[in-house]
């Protein structure tokens, strides 16, 4: 179901090696995804891009969730580094995914 995308990535200090899969798309909408990975899925079951057009001609409002199942008050806290690390990246990523759809009107 849908097609696998594997990328490397930065995050926090630390190199990333991920495989998702798209499993919904709507061209300039909406992206949505999920790790391919059984054990991170079960923790992050999926996750969204939204592109909202706003009034504004060739701007749209960006907006990404991550789906957190089973982690927990004690489990955030005990991860807090990774999840400001995860943040920050989040809307480093937003910004450019954000510029490429505006500029692709």
């Amino acid at each position: 179901m849908g097609n696998v995308f594997y990328f490397e990535e930065e995050n926090g200090g630390q190199l990333l090696k991920k495989e998702t899969r798209f499993t919904k798309i709507k061209p300039h909408r909406y992206i949505e995804f999920t790790m391919v990975n059984w054990f991170y899925r079960w923790f992050i079951p999926k996750m969204t891009f939204t592109f909202t057009p706003t009034v504004a001609e060739n701007n749209c409002l960006f907006t990404a969730q991550v789906f957190l199942r089973g982690i927990g008050p004690l489990g955030k806290w005990g991860h807090r580094q990774e999840f400001a690390a995860v943040q920050q990246h989040m809307k480093e990523e937003g910004l450019n995914l954000k510029r490429l759809i505006e500029n692709a009107r």
